[in-house]
């Protein structure tokens, strides 16, 4: 309900009956848009909340994807060197981080 606008003389002239149901309702104004402030502030940190959890996990599975890219390819690929001959301790080399798995965007680990 908007309400106009007076100066405390004219609200002072209306009669106290008025100018206590007018702040009746300022303060009742008050106290909903006080309601709508901590609802929409209790909703923004659930949204916060599940989408930190979104994005966590998406990191994870992505860390999880690349590593058992990385392990695959070294048990298929890896023991060979570039000519193609095994190396000689038959083990292949393995990154020691995924960081260093994923560096060449051309192949996937």
């Amino acid at each position: 309900i908007p309400l106009p606008r007076m100066s405390s003389v004219e609200l002072a002239s209306l009669g106290p009956d008025l100018h206590m149901s007018l702040l009746e309702e300022v303060r009742e104004h008050v106290r909903l848009v006080s309601a709508r402030a901590a609802f929409t502030e209790a909703e923004a940190r659930k949204r916060a909340a599940s989408l930190l959890c979104a994005g966590a996990l998406s990191g994870f599975l992505g860390f999880c994807f690349a590593f058992a890219i990385g392990i695959v390819r070294e048990q298929t690929a890896g023991k060979r060197d570039v000519n193609g001959r095994l190396f000689e301790s038959g083990r292949g080399y393995f990154p020691a981080t995924v960081s260093e798995m994923v560096h060449n965007q051309s192949e996937p680990s």
